[in-house]
């Protein structure tokens, strides 16, 4: 009797989890086709697809062989040109697929991930919806459909994933596979250590944590060796066309003493309060880069294990002439502190945390006005941010003065 009761249970709890999934799955799946249709994406015909862009050199590698282009760093990233390849459907709607699927995948393991870090249902589903009004996070790959930075997101999410639930013979194997797809994947590596220390000092830990990330590591290198880069080949240049050849600047150099030089010490240089305010609030909007500030305390002690992961991600600036692209990568971060302010602005006001994913809504819906607009002005997220707090106090205000 016991034993028909426990599996009435089991069933019923299974049952919920399926439900979760399917509406969480669902609402993501809507938001990621609306946003697709209301994004103007770069496909064959569009007027910048001529431009020398990096979606050349991910078109080349997919109809020819993808282990046989040597333009660094584009050449290392084999994953997605090989997925496009093997698809049975022409190399336009391949990327497209790859894309959408990516990002709408990343939406729903953002809510999971969120789960995992304590946080409850509707805070989780915050969480979700947080991830899709970030532009240059999702409807700026929607644009550029051929690059392999959604695939890369997806992975990187995983991954933190595995490394919370302690999943890690998995976390093992997404890391090495998500090196494939993009470098930037195993600046994860140090989360293993930091979101798992229980002291500042843990050399097991420290050494299970190198062990795990080796397989990582080996791929990384395999694939240099494999893939040798020919940037300075005079001759293997004079094959290619121009738009293949180009890397930054206008040149093929790739570097890192170079690039250093030319673009890291030169933005080091023009530091400004006008420059940090691009690379947060330009970068993933003023919602979500402002609202972890309604949570310092907590945040204070979640961004220290997530400091080295942030740190790599920003040293990536130092080297590319991109920047909010690049440190797109970071929105699991900021997301998760951003639900910590989330709950606490919340608690403060008496709302539900719904409302502050009514907040992340409107934000996509702002998204969707112009199929061009490829992120909303910080100044226009500013604003609105502001009128809904002012909103939130003023209610509370009403509340107390009505007691």
């Amino acid at each position: 009797m016991a034993h028909d009761t426990m599996s009435q249970d089991t069933d019923r709890f299974f049952a919920n989890r399926r439900r979760e999934f399917l509406f969480v799955a669902g609402v993501a799946l809507v938001i990621i086709a609306a946003m697709r249709f209301r994004t103007d994406t770069l496909t064959y015909d569009h007027p910048q697809f001529l431009n020398p862009w990096d979606h050349h050199k991910y078109i080349w590698m997919t109809t020819n062989n993808p282990f046989d282009f040597h333009i660094a760093p584009f050449c290392w990233r084999v994953g997605t040109p090989a997925l496009a390849a093997a698809l049975p459907f022409d190399i336009e709607r391949s990327f497209m697929i790859l894309n959408y699927l990516a990002l709408w995948m990343t939406g729903v393991a953002m809510f999971y991930l969120a789960r995992r870090f304590g946080f409850s249902k509707t805070t989780a589903f915050t969480g979700m919806v947080a991830f899709f009004s970030i532009g240059w996070v999702v409807k700026a790959n929607l644009y550029n459909i051929f690059k392999p930075d959604p695939l890369a997101f997806l992975f990187v999410t995983l991954t933190i994933y595995c490394i919370v639930d302690r999943r890690d013979v998995l976390y093992t194997v997404l890391l090495a596979v998500g090196v494939l797809f993009k470098e930037s994947v195993i600046i994860v590596a140090p989360l293993y250590y930091t979101l798992r220390a229980d002291r500042l000092l843990d050399f097991r830990l420290l050494l299970r944590a190198i062990i795990l990330s080796l397989p990582a590591v080996a791929v990384f290198v395999a694939i240099r060796l494999l893939i040798p880069m020919k940037n300075e080949d005079f001759f293997y240049l004079s094959t290619l066309p121009e738009a293949l050849q180009q890397v930054q600047l206008g040149r093929s150099t790739f570097d890192l003493g170079w690039l250093w030089r030319e673009i890291g010490l030169e933005r080091l240089k023009s530091l400004s309060p006008e420059s940090l305010l691009h690379y947060t609030v330009g970068t993933f909007g003023a919602v979500a880069a402002l609202m972890p500030l309604f949570a310092v305390k907590k945040n204070l002690r979640l961004l220290t294990r997530f400091l080295p992961y942030l740190i790599l991600v920003y040293a990536q600036i130092l080297f590319a002439t991109n920047d909010t692209r690049l440190l797109a990568i970071g929105f699991p971060a900021v997301i998760i502190m951003a639900l910590n302010g989330a709950e606490a602005i919340a608690r403060h006001v008496h709302i539900g945390t719904m409302a502050i994913a009514g907040l992340f809504g409107v934000l996509i819906c702002l998204l969707l006005v112009r199929t061009w607009m490829l992120f909303l002005p910080g100044i226009y997220e500013a604003v609105i941010f502001l009128t809904f707090l002012a909103f939130c106090f003023s209610r509370l205000e009403y509340k107390s003065t009505v007691s």
